[in-house]
Order: structure tokens, then C-alpha cells, then sequence
């Protein structure tokens, strides 16, 4: 891949009002390809950004939390065909939620014909939603607890939501301790992704990325919040660098290993990033809450879903190759693993909404430039 032209195609999406500021980075299984980082850290002070800034990845959290879980299984401490009841017994009675066409009574529920297991959760065929890209959730006008009302029956199709911060849960019940201790314990620490947790560290504070809002058109800056409040969650919250999680996608892409740091076995990553969801496509999301979403993912309708990972069916000249897995976080943070060409790209913003169409444009171009250089 040529340097030059991803360092202008970045630095003019800057220069262009695209985007305040990116940082991206192509990796093989163990060297930095390309690393480039523009634009500054935030309206507010006149701080370059630097490859090292740390970024609210949001759900980009969950495929580390799905391999937490693959973990426990190699462990024997949990099976992810188990019920999720087995570990979670309020889930015991969870109910499908329907809109009944009823002005007085909305709301309709039954209960299941089959059981919730961990791998429905893992796979976003739970029925389990968020408000921001489900119409009949964001009609209710508040977030429902968990464990909500689910939209359909478990297994009976592709539906983007929370399942993983239930995955957090289970993993709390399951080693007894808080999730950001495990993490940090057998993945974080083993592959030395140091700017990588749910705390912000106060000498860290000065690489924290500020968020944009798009706002007719105009980029609107945040001020950070002081104090940083943490967000625990299994399926978002986590807060780190574009080098640290280059190292996770590493020890994918070299079959669960890193310097010699064995996280996962090779049968679990082979599990995780294969099809699990059998005829079932991925579906197109609505933006049911506009400032925060636009209708995702790309290549819904074709692609299929493994443990934690969207997985690509077609072949397309200069785009990433069939097989490929990827997942994205609500600021605009994108990652894709190219097990065919044996690298992996990252590519991190800070802006809302969801699927930013700047923000996917630049994400595509760059994927392009990769691919035909």
C-alpha cells in the first residue's frame, strides 16, 4: 500500500471539513503497515492529534467481550449453547414484546416458545435491541431494563442490540469478580494494550479525543466531561488507543496468540469469525433516533454474523475479501480483520451520528486505497 496516498486521502478529509480529526492504522500479523493520524484533538486547545489517542470505541467493546466469554468456555465455565437463565435467573421469564395496533393497549407480550441461550446473545439474534435503531422500542419514550421484552423469538433473526452487556453479567456471576478486572487481567495485560480500559487515567486526560455532533452540516464540539464517568458495560465503555487494539485484532489474525501470549485457543477464533448464524442475514438497522444513528450496516442483507463479528459473503474489487470480519462503535470508530490478505485496518473518528456518511465515505476510500495500491 502506498503511504503517501492514505496520508493525503486522510489529511484532505481533514482539510475538507470531513472529519476534526482521524487516526488510522493498517497491521499484518505482527508489524504496523501504515499508521497515520490528522487533524487535533479537539476545538478547544490546539493539540495535534496523536497516534496514541485515546478514543470511546462504544461497541467496539463487545467483540472483546465475546472473546472473554469464548475464555470461560475453553475453561469449562460456561457452554455458550447453555440458557442464559442457567447464569442470569431473572431471564427465566423474559417475554416477546409486539405492538399490538391497540391505541389503549400498544403493547402486546408473550412469552418464548424456545430458550435464550449465550450464543443468540453472541450472535444478535436475542431479539434484544436499543432504542436508536428500533422504532418500536424508541416509541415506548424510555429505555427499558434488562432484561426487556425481546422482539422475537430467539434464533429467528439478525437484530442489533445489547446482548453483549448481558454477556457482561455472566461473566461476573461466572469468575466472581467485576468485568474490567478480567479484562484486564487475561486480555488487556497479556497483550500489553496499556491505554485500554473502562477508566481514564488522569495523565491520559490530555489524549482524550473530544466528540462532534453533525448538526446540519456543521461540526459541533463537545466539551469532555470532568470528571470522566466510567461506563462498565459488556457492550460498550471502553476506552483506547488505535496501536492497543491493533494488538487484539493481532492476536485474531495469528489465531488467539501474541508474542508468545496465548488468549484464546485456535478452535474459538476459528468459531467466532465463521458464519454461526446459518441462513439468517445480517439486517439493515433503521435510524430510529437520527442525531445519534443512520441506517447501518453496510453490506446488510448480504453478510453473515459469527461470535462477535459481522462476516463478509461477496467479493467486490478493491474492497476487504469474503471472509473478512468486522465491527464498528457508535462514535464512528470501524475495524475490519482480512484473514485472506492476512492484515487488519482500523479506522477512528469521534463523531455522531452513527454511520457518519463522510465518516463511511473516507472509511470506504480508505479501504479502497489499500486494496489497489
Amino acid at each position: 500500500m502506498n503511504k503517501i496516498d492514505l496520508d493525503t486521502l486522510l489529511y484532505q478529509s481533514v482539510e475538507n471539513g470531513d472529519v476534526p480529526g482521524i487516526v488510522a492504522q493498517v497491521v499484518n500479523r505482527s508489524d504496523t503497515l501504515y499508521c497515520g493520524a490528522f487533524g487535533r484533538i479537539s476545538d478547544h486547545n490546539s493539540v495535534d492529534m496523536p497516534v496514541d489517542a485515546i478514543f470511546q470505541i462504544k461497541s467496539m467493546t463487545k467483540p472483546i467481550t465475546s472473546v472473554a466469554i469464548m475464555i470461560l468456555q475453553e475453561e469449562g465455565l460456561l457452554d455458550i449453547n447453555d440458557p442464559v437463565e442457567r447464569y442470569l435467573p431473572e431471564f427465566k421469564d423474559v417475554k416477546i414484546i409486539a405492538e399490538s395496533g391497540d391505541s389503549d393497549i400498544p403493547y402486546l407480550v408473550r412469552p418464548l416458545s424456545r430458550q435464550l441461550t449465550l450464543q443468540h446473545l453472541l450472535t444478535h439474534t436475542a431479539g434484544v435491541s436499543y432504542p436508536f435503531c428500533n422504532r418500536t422500542l424508541n416509541n415506548l419514550g424510555k429505555p427499558l431494563p434488562l432484561p426487556t421484552p425481546i422482539l422475537h423469538e430467539p434464533g429467528a433473526r439478525w437484530t442489533y442490540g445489547p446482548g453483549t452487556r448481558i454477556l457482561g453479567h455472566v461473566i461476573e456471576q461466572v469468575t466472581h469478580e467485576p468485568l474490567d478486572h478480567f479484562l484486564e487481567s487475561r486480555i488487556f495485560k497479556p497483550l500489553a494494550m496499556k491505554d485500554t480500559g473502562f477508566h481514564l487515567k488522569p495523565e491520559n486526560a490530555p489524549r482524550f479525543v473530544s466528540l462532534h455532533r453533525r448538526v446540519n452540516d456543521v461540526l459541533i464540539c463537545e466539551q469532555n466531561p470532568n470528571p470522566y464517568e466510567p461506563q462498565v458495560f459488556g457492550d460498550i465503555g471502553l476506552l483506547t488507543t488505535i496501536n492497543d487494539y491493533s494488538r487484539f485484532l493481532q492476536m485474531l489474525l495469528n489465531m488467539g496468540q501474541m508474542d508468545g501470549e496465548r488468549i484464546l485457543a485456535e478452535d474459538s477464533v476459528i468459531k467466532m469469525t465463521r458464519n454461526q448464524i446459518g441462513a439468517l442475514v445480517v439486517e439493515e438497522q433503521p435510524g430510529a433516533v437520527p442525531e445519534l444513528a443512520n441506517p447501518f450496516p453496510l453490506d446488510a442483507g448480504e453478510d453473515n454474523f459469527g461470535l462477535g463479528f459481522q462476516i463478509r459473503t461477496s467479493a467486490e474489487k478493491g474492497r476487504r475479501s469474503p471472509g473478512s470480519y468486522s465491527w464498528s462503535g457508535l462514535y464512528n470508530t470501524h475495524f475490519w480483520v482480512d484473514p485472506k490478505q492476512e492484515i487488519a485496518a482500523l479506522l477512528f473518528i469521534q463523531v455522531l451520528p452513527f454511520y457518519d456518511s463522510r465518516g463511511i465515505q473516507i472509511m470506504l476510500d480508505f479501504e479502497r486505497q489499500i486494496y489497489y495500491s
